[in-house]
């Protein structure tokens, strides 16, 4: 029903999923980002979970899952869009200072941003498609960049995904955020995640409604993950996107 395709796009690996006729219309396209240390297959079992469902029409969608460009450890999978200090990130937890992210600008932030910009001017180009319709999404630090994306990008884009996402670059953020006409968000983060704090995504949801923006805020009863909710959400949230 569906193909793969590894490609480069904008300087990234990227593996596009799709129908198997790819000469037909393309309704909308999604662009996901994964997390630190994953690799860049870590979110493409997305794609077939929207593809096997079969209780009602599916807009034709296609999925873009690039690859981040740094390796965390030479010969392994795992990538990362910037440099993470771990140690200083648990150690900002445990001393109750974890609320210091929302004030970090990542070095490399302007530089993948502008990366994703590329996927998705080409994704617009290739299949003819407005702003409008392409989301953009991605888990943890992929939703952080997701989120800058959103706010920076020089195209009006049609949604927001963020899985387990937090605050960084708050001054920015609000200003731009004040700016982008109202687009619609689905956020979702467990109660007890011991890697980015569960304050830390309600302060982003709040960023983002103050500016008047549509945000759909579920949280679950779990840690630093993707919940099968999540999911059903997100299938949803594609297909009312794209149908029309």
């Amino acid at each position: 029903m569906f193909d793969l395709k590894r490609e480069t796009i904008s300087g990234l690996e990227c593996i596009t999923v799709g129908l198997e006729n790819r000469k037909a219309a393309v309704d909308g396209v999604v662009v996901m980002c994964h997390g630190y240390g994953a690799p860049g297959t870590d979110l493409v079992s997305i794609s077939a979970e929207y593809f096997s469902e079969k209780t009602q029409p599916t807009p034709s969608v296609a999925f873009i899952f690039p690859a981040a460009p740094l390796e965390i450890e030479p010969g392994f999978d795992g990538r990362a869009w910037w440099p993470i200090d771990v140690q200083r990130l648990q150690d900002m937890i445990q001393t109750g200072e974890a609320h210091h992210l929302a004030d970090v600008i990542p070095e490399r932030l302007g530089t993948c941003r502008e990366m994703i910009d590329g996927i998705i001017s080409t994704a617009m180009d290739r299949w003819s498609l407005p702003g409008k319709r392409i989301l953009i999404g991605g888990f943890s630090q992929g939703a952080m960049l997701a989120t800058d994306v959103m706010l920076q990008s020089k195209n009006e884009l049609g949604g927001l995904i963020v899985w387990s996402g937090t605050l960084i670059n708050q001054a920015a953020w609000r200003q731009l955020a004040s700016r982008r006409p109202p687009f619609s968000v689905i956020q979702t983060h467990g109660f007890w995640d011991p890697i980015l704090p569960f304050s830390g995504a309600v302060d982003l949801r709040e960023l983002l409604r103050s500016a008047g923006h549509n945000v759909d805020f579920q949280s679950f009863q779990g840690y630093h993950t993707i919940p099968p909710s999540a999911i059903n959400t997100f299938r949803n949230f594609v297909r009312a996107k794209f149908t029309s």
